[in-house]
């Protein structure tokens, strides 16, 4: 596998399915783990996200900041009515 890069990071992801809410959280989580972003405040840790269990609150609501530009990302899910969300740059 190839090493993570800030430059890999998407302006914008939207989505409207939870099926692809959590294809975009394992890749978010990827660059988390790789040093690429850093949570920096949130309702929830985005490692807290699974698939096959309980979600940990009805609207997800992350901040990240890359690494090492420091530009900041928001990635967000309506857990509850399943409706949608999206991950951006601010």
């Amino acid at each position: 596998m190839s090493q993570l890069k800030e430059e890999q990071l998407a302006n914008c992801i939207e989505y409207s399915t939870l099926s692809k809410f959590l294809k975009v959280v394992k890749s978010v989580q990827e660059f988390v783990s790789a040093g690429v972003l850093r949570q920096t405040d949130g309702n929830c840790s985005v490692f807290d996200i699974q698939g096959d269990g309980p979600w940990p609150t009805d609207s997800i609501v992350i901040y990240f900041e890359s690494n090492p530009s420091k530009i900041k990302y928001i990635l967000s899910c309506d857990t509850y009515h399943g409706s949608g969300g999206h991950f951006k740059k601010l």
